[in-house]
């Protein structure tokens, strides 16, 4: 899960990068088209340096969002596999008192239902509620390196 999560906040950071370029751009050919040379203060590169980098956040965003499923999903048969092993093994010293809980058919599809019912917390909510307090958290962070009144 720290995989998945690491990658998710690489995509964030991505996507910060992605957004700074298109502003950039449009920066850029907002002050050409109104005539302006726009090379007054410190030059950032060019144009295409930026189309480039445009292009490159466009590109490793998917990437990096399906390695993050990829991992989420072994994670989570991961965690399903020990679970059901344990529960199993439990169901197993109980012994003849087992049949209090009801047929070894209706435990046996229990288990395998409820935990395979665990697939979507673990593998898609427990990474996207961690990513949704943190990337607020750091786009606000990169946001105050520009503007704290803006970040506030």
């Amino acid at each position: 899960m720290r995989g998945a999560t690491l990658l998710a906040m690489i995509g964030v950071v991505l996507l910060i990068a992605q957004s700074w370029l298109l502003a950039t751009l449009f920066h850029h050919w907002l002050l050409r088209w109104q005539g302006v040379d726009g090379q007054g203060g410190a030059s950032l590169g060019q144009p295409s340096v930026w189309l480039a980098g445009l292009a490159i956040c466009m590109v490793l965003r998917p990437f990096l969002h399906a390695g993050r499923e990829w991992l989420a999903r072994q994670a989570s048969l991961r965690v399903r596999d020990a679970l059901r092993s344990q529960l199993l093994t439990q169901l197993g010293r109980l012994g003849p008192v087992r049949r209090l809980f009801g047929s070894d058919g209706a435990l046996a599809t229990q288990v395998l239902e409820q935990v395979d019912a665990l697939d979507g917390y673990i593998s898609r909510y427990r990474v996207q509620s961690l990513l949704a307090v943190l990337a607020p958290c750091l786009i606000a962070a990169v946001v105050a390196l520009h503007s704290p009144l803006a970040a506030g």
